[in-house]
């Protein structure tokens, strides 16, 4: 959906504050069936948990710029909450990581015939 509402929001006029202007009076009901009928129509394939998933992915990204109890307020969870449902890792996370050299530390041992190292 990200391409879409981007061009919306590019196409917005000065002084706009909704992407989707029509969603402010919709009952919640209203507003997943519109999505999900736009997906259709667009031949898109269906999300499972479609809502849900959508804030596990923000929560996520805000979540790599702020820090947790700032975003759990402005999304209105607990940072239990988060951990617990929403959070998720991503493939940047093993990106990052694969990046990071393994670091063994150096072994030292007794040279043959000798009992210690320091002998």
């Amino acid at each position: 959906l990200e391409p879409y509402l981007d061009a919306r929001y590019q196409d917005a006029e000065d002084g706009d504050e909704y992407v989707l202007p029509m969603t402010r009076r919709m009952v919640p009901g209203a507003f997943r069936s519109g999505l999900m009928r736009a997906q259709r129509r667009l031949k898109m394939d269906r999300w499972p948990r479609v809502f849900h998933n959508m804030r596990s992915t923000r929560q996520t990204e805000l979540e790599e710029i702020f820090p947790s109890h700032v975003v759990c307020a402005w999304l209105g969870n607990s940072e239990a909450v988060a951990r617990k449902h929403y959070l998720q890792v991503t493939e940047s996370h093993y990106e990052q990581a694969a990046k990071i050299p393994a670091r063994i530390p150096a072994q030292h041992t007794a040279e043959p015939g000798r009992m210690s190292p320091q002998q």
